[in-house]
């Protein structure tokens, strides 16, 4: 995406973010996705993934790359982090990517969570997750 130069250049903004169970990058840089999802469905809890690939979209208004974080929260409590990089964009214009592979998450409860995206340990964000139990 092309931004207007209007945008402010030092406030990163957060685009989206993506939950799937795999990410590949083709030779010619598109990405695809497979098994995108927003809610994790369990038969009881504590609930353990052994791999959520969580894909990152944001303005970062340069062409460095940049420290990016993932807290998952629960009541305003932290119960993971995972750090990471994204950037460079490939102009001051364009946003950066990153996919990052979170090898083992435990949900401890049935609820919602809530995944904080910081870049330069600043918030820009936050997307939900669903975690239910099967009735």
């Amino acid at each position: 995406m092309t931004h207007p130069k209007s945008v402010s250049s030092s406030t990163p903004r957060l685009n989206f973010v993506l939950f799937c169970e795999h990410a590949i990058i083709a030779k010619e840089g598109l990405p695809s996705f497979i098994g995108v999802f927003s809610d994790v469905i369990a038969k009881s809890v504590p609930i353990r993934r052994n791999g959520i690939v969580v894909v990152v979209d944001a303005y970062l208004g340069d062409t460095q790359q940049h420290k990016l974080k993932i807290s998952i929260k629960s009541d305003a409590k932290t119960l993971q982090s995972f750090d990471g990089k994204i950037g460079p964009a490939p102009s001051k214009d364009k946003d950066a990517g990153s996919i990052i592979r979170i090898e083992k998450v435990e949900f401890p409860k049935e609820g919602n969570y809530e995944f904080e995206i910081l870049i330069d340990d600043k918030k820009i964000g936050a997307a939900p997750l669903s975690v239910r139990i099967e009735k």
